[in-house]
């Protein structure tokens, strides 16, 4: 997830792929559809990547479910 696709052309923009069916938690702790975990996932290797918080994503949320879990 951290290495984009190769691009079709040269100078062409990167295409990164994250994808998840299943969910890392035990069920009784969801919160919504199973689409929460890949939007997490996306999140966490976005932050890996160096791109800030989302202004509109509740900054709790943002600690407890992606601050916290890396392991770095």
């Amino acid at each position: 997830m951290l290495q984009p696709f190769a691009s079709l052309k040269a100078a062409g923009p990167s295409i990164f792929l994250a994808n998840n069916d299943y969910v890392a938690q035990n069920v009784y702790y969801l919160f919504g559809d199973w689409a929460e975990e890949s939007l997490l996932q996306s999140e966490r290797a976005l932050r890996r990547l160096g791109t800030p918080k989302p202004a509109w994503l509740d900054q709790a949320y943002y600690n407890a479910q992606i601050v916290s879990r890396d392991p770095l």
